[in-house]
């Protein structure tokens, strides 16, 4: 066993059935860092007893406080599922099946698992990652999400029962906005023809979803955006928000949609795609090329038309 400093944390090393294992003990003095290295000792943390997953899931979610909330909900899932699963590592994906669940919520639990158990192998918490080598293939995505038209996106704009859901609904389709960017947006982050989309973490941290990014604005979104007689773009916008998205498709005679808001953010790298390229989209709409890739783009009814005449 040996300790040593790593910049402010000190760092305790030793090794588990023949693996190198490193664990933080914190900051602090040395005989600090002795004193919890032999609280880990004496509890068996290093001593070749694997920890349960509830025990596993609350240390990853103390050990890791930038994950944003969706993360952690997800992370919490699986882990929880993992705690009254009796079976091998290797029949997990069947059992998650039996559960009722599709194939891509499986491959997002296994993913969840693999994550988080290797984690846990390299902080000595569990002697080595069961679903390391666990193979599971959730198919192909299914894009059949439905095209909404910049017409039938105006007609929702027009049945929106106040200014900060037509602005919701606008930036959504427009610019491509998440909801929560949508929902902190405030008027001094439009600028110059930009959104300036910053991170604003609950705790100030930055996860994959909350990097900053400067995106454009169109004509028709510039005009929503003129009337700046609220607070921020989307005041007043709260309750059940999908529920009542799905009644403003209604009232705006719109076919009725799965994911309002996510499938408007779908239709305008659709749109964008077209007229710019690619790497310049992906920046604008803050995911990878992959991303895009498998789960965004899809031939729109004008592209078919193209081809058939």
């Amino acid at each position: 066993m040996q300790i040593h400093k790593n910049g402010e944390y000190w760092i305790l090393r030793t090794e588990v059935r023949g693996a190198h294992i490193a664990r933080s003990l914190g900051k602090g003095t040395r005989a600090q860092a002795l004193d919890r290295a032999a609280v880990y000792l004496s509890i068996g943390g290093f001593a070749g007893k694997d920890e349960s997953a509830g025990e596993i899931s609350r240390a990853y979610e103390a050990a890791h406080p930038q994950l944003a909330e969706a993360t952690r909900a997800i992370n919490r899932c699986t882990m929880d599922r993992l705690s009254i699963y009796r079976g091998d590592a290797e029949s997990l994906p069947a059992w998650l099946e039996s559960q009722g669940m599709g194939r891509q919520t499986v491959a997002k639990h296994l993913r969840t698992a693999k994550t988080i158990y290797a984690w846990a192998a390299r902080t000595g918490r569990v002697g080595r990652n069961p679903y390391a080598d666990v193979k599971y293939s959730p198919g192909q995505v299914q894009k059949r999400w439905k095209y909404v038209s910049v017409g039938e996106c105006r007609a929702m704009i027009a049945a929106a029962p106040h200014r900060g859901w037509a602005c919701l609904i606008g930036l959504a389709r427009y610019a491509g906005l998440r909801r929560a960017e949508a929902l902190s947006l405030r008027w001094d982050d439009i600028d110059g023809g930009l959104i300036h989309v910053w991170p604003r973490g609950d705790d100030g941290h930055s996860t994959t979803k909350q990097a900053y990014r400067a995106v454009p604005v169109s004509e028709a979104l510039a005009e929503l955006l003129l009337d700046r007689s609220l607070e921020s773009p989307c005041e007043h916008v709260s309750g059940n928000i999908s529920r009542r998205l799905h009644q403003i498709i209604k009232d705006a005679g719109v076919e009725d949609y799965a994911k309002p808001l996510h499938t408007l953010r779908k239709c305008c790298e659709s749109d964008w795609v077209r007229i710019v390229n690619w790497p310049t989209v992906c920046q604008w709409m803050g995911h990878s090329a992959s991303v895009s890739q498998k789960h965004y783009l899809r031939p729109t009814d004008e592209d078919i038309r193209k081809i058939t005449g």
